[in-house]
């Protein structure tokens, strides 16, 4: 990797990548306007989001939600082509469980991205302070994980009641570090900036 020190500007892989310009804003659903070619984001069906991952050779599941299909695309297809750094905002409701609600857009929740070379560095949103809100969407990811969805926030009772005795205005923001070693080292892989990397034990193991 070449970085050019002192400067607003570094080379990874084969993609030269400007920190100089004002950092690019698109919303959620505009990334799929942009890189999947969908038209009319905002009125599409599930269905709609089915045809289209099929058409990307991406499967899709009976028991997948609508927001987890868009997830599987923005994921596998749109997020891969974003390299000039980008704040990805304004995603769907059910995208995060956990999320706020914008105050002028109760369909869309307080979060961004912060997309660099492909890869996403940052993930921030405001946290949920609701309890009836929160009660719901815990329903609903409770219903998705009886239909076979494994990537959900089931219910806490716990934190629930925590939140209804008051839970103040609160936001977080992480920050990946290894995604910083990876820009910074031309890394294609995440394993490689990893001191002791997790691996995936194989069938039958439980990885003890």
């Amino acid at each position: 990797m070449e970085t050019i020190f002192g400067g607003s500007e570094i080379i990874c892989g084969e993609q030269r990548i400007s920190f100089a310009k004002k950092f690019t804003r698109l919303s959620y659903y505009e990334v799929f306007k942009r890189y999947a070619l969908m038209g009319d984001v905002d009125r599409a069906t599930r269905e709609d989001f089915a045809i289209k991952a099929k058409q990307l050779g991406i499967k899709v599941e009976d028991f997948e939600s609508k927001e987890k299909i868009m997830d599987n695309i923005y994921k596998k297809i749109c997020r891969p082509k974003i390299i000039q750094p980008t704040f990805i905002e304004d995603y769907p409701s059910g995208a995060s469980p956990l999320a706020k609600r914008k105050e002028n857009n109760p369909d869309l929740i307080d979060r961004f991205q912060l997309v660099i070379n492909g890869g996403e560095v940052i993930n921030a949103f405001s946290e949920l302070n609701d309890p009836i809100d929160q009660k719901e969407r815990f329903a609903q990811q409770d219903k998705m994980k009886e239909m076979g969805e494994k990537d959900v926030s089931p219910s806490d009772d716990d934190y629930l009641e925590a939140m209804e005795y008051g839970m103040p205005p609160a936001a977080g923001l992480g920050m990946g570090i290894d995604r910083l070693i990876m820009l910074f080292t031309s890394s294609s892989n995440i394993k490689e900036v990893i001191i002791f990397p997790t691996m995936r034990p194989k069938d039958g193991q439980d990885g003890e």
